[in-house]
């Protein structure tokens, strides 16, 4: 009898053995094990290690993110970038996981007219933002990048100021993409000048503010200022490539402009100016 009993608990142990860590009572072991299996393209089985870490400790936040890149392996993207964005309200500066979710985020949100406008009205008309930080990162910032890829000049400005919203109270890291959104505007500002005086006054306003120095931006703006000039008198396209300098004095809603133009076109073309917005 006692063989019996003997020889039955060596079988226990042999066949608990030849599950890994199928003991494990700490974070950690079930930590490791999880990788193990990733490790071994098993991601039913890593997912399966990874949520019982986050049992014992839901603010592992390393086994979160490996249980979003699991989820990922599987192809439930929605359900990775759900614990990303977990990990990233805790961590908002982690790099790792924030380009994860930036890399995806953009492809799960929609983007309508009607949400244009309504952030348009909330981020460059004076509205007061109340998102909660969830919903920000679920909602918010994704479309921000979609509007940054956006091909006319509302949509980059638009999407650069969500980005500095983001940079003060969700990420740091959402501040370089707030420099890109610029810089697209004004590309796009560069390609065709847009009808909304009012705001394009005030967006040169912030890319001399906050840009004036970076010597890009500097060429740009030279370039949009010698458009606006040509603008402002009607010039033709060969007109304009006579003038060899702009400069922009704002004097509240006087924009007051002045020229270096050929000796010829000089004396047709005196320095004029014109008031942007009511």
């Amino acid at each position: 009898m006692k063989n019996k009993i003997g020889k039955l608990i060596i079988i226990v142990w042999l066949v608990l053995g030849i599950a890994p860590g199928l003991l494990a009572q700490t974070k950690e072991e079930c930590y490791q094990n999880g990788y193990i299996y990733f490790s071994q393209g098993k991601y039913e089985e890593a997912r399966e290690w990874y949520r019982k870490a986050l049992e014992i400790d839901p603010n592992f936040w390393e086994a979160r993110y490996w249980l979003g890149k699991t989820e990922e392996q599987l192809g439930r993207i929605e359900e990775a970038l759900k614990e990303w964005v977990v990990v990233l309200m805790a961590q908002p500066d982690n790099r790792d996981v924030f380009q994860k979710w930036r890399y995806y985020a953009p492809s799960y949100v929609s983007l309508q007219e009607s949400d244009i406008q309504r952030l348009k009205s909330i981020f460059l008309e004076g509205g007061t933002p109340s998102f909660s930080e969830e919903e920000a990162w679920q909602e918010l910032m994704p479309k921000a990048f979609l509007l940054l890829g956006r091909k006319d000049f509302t949509s980059p400005y638009l999407g650069a100021r969500i980005m500095r919203w983001g940079g003060r109270n969700l990420s740091s890291l959402f501040y370089s993409y707030e420099r890109r959104g610029y810089e697209q505007a004004l590309d796009n500002l560069l390609l065709n000048l847009d009808e909304d005086q009012e705001l394009v006054y005030q967006f040169i306003k912030e890319c001399e503010e906050r840009f004036g120095e970076d010597e890009n931006f500097r060429e740009k703006l030279s370039l949009l200022y010698e458009k606006i000039f040509a603008q402002q008198l009607n010039l033709s396209g060969e007109q304009a490539e006579g003038i060899k300098k702009v400069e922009l004095e704002v004097e509240g809603r006087e924009v007051k402009v002045s020229a270096t133009l050929s000796e010829e076109d000089a004396l047709l073309h005196p320095d004029t100016g014109f008031y942007l917005g009511e």
